[in-house]
């Protein structure tokens, strides 16, 4: 094992690479320093030209880490950061890629933004070790805790597929309906997800992946744990849905059901049991994949933040319905718990919640803007969520849905 290979990692858009990060706020780690020592109480004595040490136990431990976030929406990640560096009383969880899991408190950081380095926000912060302090509420690390339950209820479905699908002895023609299944169910994932994939490596990834099922379908007919690998790989490519719940159901009712046949052989029934083992395994991977995804989506109030994770519980209490076996059951009971606990706590801090009002008079949005916010800044967003025909006249008596401040 090389060094790189144990360095810490933490999830990050859903993907696990080598970072840090503190009270669940992930960034990317550029540097760090360590410093320690004893505490030495120096004693010098007439006539002696040795001096003598009194040990007083070590020294304190404070971390240094030169770190940054990047990418579209670098600035809610910046603000996340920022919140869990300075917002919150006593000690919280520092993930650390060299040095494992601390209990740090933040004695000073500083952040800098620049415009040739548009889209990244570095930041250089000092951390202090308090193993021993005890507080009231220390907010566990609900990111890594996510990313360990997606993974482990990845690994329990990886088993029951395999040990559910069975090609062994079928016909060619049963082998085409699975093989078309699969080619049905990248095609409703390319549907939904590939329009909102982000240029550049991500979307090269995303395309090589759905690109390489389609053009090794037929050997992966023949290995339940590459098809699985292969086709749930297909959901973890990054990507920025408009709607996150709206995406994972339309994504759900695009996988094609099972198919019935007028005549019932033996044959048929194990067609179709390899079929629904399918079926389940592109759900299952979906319902896991979009729970990561809920951690690192952008959400503008908190009823956004709630209906994804009500969305995402939804689909994984489905899947528990179908769990095959107790551990697949256990740990997808394990993920949706964390997801019901951890998602608000992630997303929904601090954003604003959703209310209506009535319009009293009829008067332009920029006026409305003004008046509710002191600001015009958000008169696209009123616009926009309540889908105004013509904003320069918001008819009085009108309902609308705005978000509080």
């Amino acid at each position: 094992m090389s060094w790189r290979d144990e360095l810490g990692r933490v999830a990050i858009d859903g993907r696990p690479v080598i970072a840090a990060s503190f009270g669940g706020a992930p960034f990317f780690v550029e540097a760090h320093q360590k410093q320690g020592g004893r505490k030495v109480i120096e004693h010098e004595f007439p006539m002696r030209d040795e001096p003598f040490g009194e040990d007083m136990g070590r020294h304190k431990r404070p971390f240094s880490l030169e770190g940054y976030v990047i990418g579209p929406s670098y600035r809610a990640a910046k603000t996340a950061l920022e919140e869990q560096l300075e917002g919150f009383s006593g000690p919280r969880i520092l993930l650390h890629p060299y040095e494992g899991k601390r209990r740090c408190i933040c004695t000073q950081f500083t952040v800098s933004e620049t415009i040739a380095e548009g889209g990244m926000a570095r930041f250089s912060m000092t951390f202090l070790e308090t193993p021993d302090q005890r507080v009231v509420d220390v907010e566990s690390d609900f990111v890594s805790q996510i990313a360990e339950a997606a993974s482990a209820a990845k690994e329990a479905s990886a088993d029951e597929f395999t040990k559910g699908y069975d090609i062994t002895g079928a016909p060619s023609f049963a082998l085409e309906s699975i093989e078309s299944a699969l080619a049905t169910a990248t095609e409703a994932v390319d549907s939904v997800m590939g329009p909102f994939v982000e240029v550049g490596s991500d979307a090269a990834l995303f395309r090589s992946r759905v690109d390489g099922v389609v053009e090794d379908a037929a050997s992966l007919l023949v290995s339940p744990v590459t098809m699985f690998d292969t086709m749930t790989a297909l959901f973890e490519t990054t990507f920025e849905p408009p709607s996150l719940p709206g995406a994972l159901q339309d994504l759900f009712d695009r996988f094609t059901p099972p198919p019935t046949y007028q005549y019932d052989t033996e044959t048929r029934q194990k067609e179709r049991v390899n079929f629904i083992a399918t079926d389940r395994m592109m759900r299952r991977g979906a319902a896991i994949a979009f729970a990561q995804h809920a951690i690192s989506a952008t959400y503008k109030t908190s009823d956004e933040v709630n209906e994804a994770k009500d969305a995402v519980a939804e689909k994984l209490s489905d899947e528990m319905e179908e769990a095959a076996n107790d551990e697949t059951y256990r740990t997808l009971a394990n993920l949706r718990a964390k997801v019901l606990k951890g998602l608000p706590e992630i997303a929904g801090r601090a954003l604003p919640t959703l209310q209506e009002i009535t319009v009293g008079f009829t008067e332009p949005s920029l006026v409305l803007a003004y008046r509710l916010y002191q600001s015009t800044d958000r008169e696209l967003e009123i616009c926009s969520r309540n889908k105004a025909r013509h904003p320069a006249f918001i008819l009085g008596g009108t309902v609308l849905e705005v978000a509080d401040v």
